[in-house]
């Protein structure tokens, strides 16, 4: 039971996050707001519905959602100047941008600005694959993989993607020692990602061998384009024609 006279729920400088213990050892998460406006209409404790249980879907969801929000806000203007400022890269065959091109950014907003850069080269780039081509992708685990469910312009590359290339393949190393060492919640997040991919009609292929975690994100297609923007040194390499020193 929640009491709804508790002062912590009344600030009103801030939301406020009920979290509650019952029985079995479950716990479960409901907007304090919403038991101060029944406060006039019930009185005493207030009921917790079993509905808002915290089971590692909804820790996963929660725990991706809110560490992403709060970093991007955190550098939303300087994200909007950067991109700005780094927009003569796009067009380019060819980019290689270090991290001190943005050295007060945080690694959540780079790698946001990474991503979206490579995806936007690889659909410039579409019309120089052919047949099936295979794509690759380098997250391993679900804190990585969530950028697959969180950002828009991830949703809006796999929607065009599909779309070009019915039937595509995309692969994934997920090593067991990753799997091993996830809480139950990431690994929820990596497989809501295997998803959603699947939702749009995509095969996805997954490859246990360690060493392949280290491969840059790539497209294979009679030829080959190179979009990577996590686990490099810098905040993205691109190119639309591999050299022989890459592949």
């Amino acid at each position: 039971m929640v009491d709804p006279k508790d002062a912590a729920l009344n600030r009103p400088d801030r939301r406020s996050l009920v979290v509650v213990a019952g029985h079995e050892h479950r716990y479960y998460a409901s907007d304090g707001r919403r038991f101060v406006d029944r406060a006039g209409r019930r009185a005493g404790p207030q009921p917790v519905s079993s509905a808002a249980i915290l089971d590692d879907l909804t820790v996963g969801i929660i725990w991706a959602t809110t560490n992403t929000d709060v970093a991007l806000l955190a550098d939303d203007a300087l994200l909007m100047s950067s991109q700005a400022r780094l927009a003569h890269h796009e067009g380019r065959r060819t980019s290689d941008v270090p991290l001190s091109e943005v050295p007060t950014l945080n690694a959540v907003a780079s790698q946001w600005l990474g991503s979206r850069f490579c995806a936007r080269h690889i659909t410039r780039n579409l019309e120089r694959l052919s047949g099936q081509p295979f794509f690759w992708t380098r997250e391993t685990r679900g804190e990585e993989a969530a950028s697959w469910l969180l950002w828009r312009h991830k949703y809006d590359y796999l929607r065009r993607t599909s779309r070009w290339f019915p039937g595509m393949r995309r692969g994934f190393c997920i090593s067991e020692a990753d799997v091993a060492e996830s809480p139950m919640y990431e690994r929820v997040l990596l497989l809501l990602a295997a998803a959603l991919m699947e939702a749009f009609g995509i095969i996805v292929e997954l490859s246990a061998e360690p060493e392949h975690a280290e491969v840059e994100g790539f497209v294979l297609g009679e030829e080959a384009i190179v979009a990577n923007w996590l686990g490099g040194s810098g905040l993205w390499y691109v190119d639309s024609s591999v050299p022989p020193s890459r592949q």
